[in-house]
């Protein structure tokens, strides 16, 4: 059997996916656009609009957030010291109110096992502060006021508003999911700077043009930063700037890539245009009304919440300050009963 090699010309092939590639690029830059006006413009005309039609809503709505934040706090920190001290729940308070008000001298005990609590978040004689902040986490903190759609869109300050203190370590779960989000991003750079090194390193080109030094330079501070975004933007443009010939095997992993990317625009395109500020601008004086009147009834809803959960800690804080007005009367009782043993 006689075998023969086969030469193909591929330059046809080329060309037909250089103009497959241009013409995926140009739907990525027109969605890219549409994205980028989003940001730019109609998510700030929306909540400087949201932010005139709803200011009463929302400011009783940071109200609210503040007085419940002051309570998971302060529940927080005697489920600390109770913990850290092995003391019952009555007791706890009676020493965390203590603290708070100075009203009476701490033991040395208290002192250390609170100096620890709030190390933290304190200086050495921050521990009589009126006002308290923790790093962790309670059980009385599990409960988030539910969020709806349009929450989601409301200023930056009122979504500050909403992140509790305590979220910020991680579980061993979340500690793994981190770790995990970590490797896929170096594994991610890494990827795209061996594409871009294929294309632009000196060794591997021979001479460079000065747009394709500049875009090197680029690569190397990018790869270094970890910088994704401005890893995928160098290789989409690196044919672009005048690089040597690619490869056909080349071309057709740069139309997989974009096809990919365009998939990816599309999907983000859908979920933004169920925002309310998607093309916020464009959006009719009716539209607007009935957009107000659903935000309205959603904040009222969010006050509610907010309103239910203050009664409760409420309600847990003075069940508190019954057991500690019950765990100070056993201890004068215990106290009167000693001093009437000696004598």
């Amino acid at each position: 059997m006689e075998r023969a090699l086969l030469i193909l010309d591929t330059e046809a092939l080329s060309q037909a996916c250089k103009a497959q590639l241009d013409a995926l690029r140009l739907d990525i830059q027109a969605l890219e656009r549409q994205i980028s006006d989003h940001d730019q413009f109609d998510i700030p005309a929306f909540r400087q609009w949201e932010s005139l039609v709803c200011a009463d809503l929302l400011s009783r709505k940071r109200e609210a957030q503040d007085v419940v934040q002051l309570l998971r706090t302060r529940l927080r920190l005697v489920h600390a010291l109770r913990e850290r001290g092995g003391y019952q729940e009555g007791e706890a308070f009676f020493w965390f109110t203590a603290i708070e008000s100075g009203r009476c001298a701490i033991p040395v005990e208290v002192e250390r096992f609170w100096r620890e609590i709030d190390q933290p978040q304190a200086d050495e004689h921050s521990w009589h502060r009126k006002t308290w902040t923790v790093a962790g986490d309670g059980p009385e903190s599990a409960h988030e006021p539910g969020g709806t759609k349009g929450a989601r869109e409301h200023g930056a300050a009122d979504q500050a508003g909403d992140v509790d203190p305590g979220e910020a370590g991680f579980s061993d779960q979340e500690e793994d999911v981190h770790d995990k989000l970590i490797d896929d991003v170096e594994t991610r750079v890494k990827k795209l700077y061996r594409k871009i090194v294929r294309r632009l390193h000196p060794d591997a080109r021979g001479s460079l043009s000065g747009a394709e030094l500049e875009l090197w330079h680029q690569t190397q501070e990018a790869y270094h930063a970890g910088d994704i975004f401005t890893l995928e933007v160098i290789l989409a443009r690196c044919d672009r700037v005048g690089t040597k010939q690619l490869r056909f095997s080349e071309l057709l992993e740069l139309v997989s890539e974009a096809r990919a990317r365009l998939a990816m625009l599309e999907r983000a395109l859908v979920m933004l245009a169920e925002r309310r500020s998607w093309r916020f601008r464009e959006t009719t004086a009716a539209h607007r009304r009935a957009v107000a009147q659903e935000l309205r009834c959603e904040l009222e809803s969010e006050i509610f919440q907010l309103q239910c959960e203050q009664q409760a800690l409420d309600r847990r804080l003075l069940r508190m300050q019954h057991e500690a007005e019950r765990w100070m009367e056993r201890r004068r009782r215990q106290m009167a009963s000693t001093a009437a043993g000696n004598w």
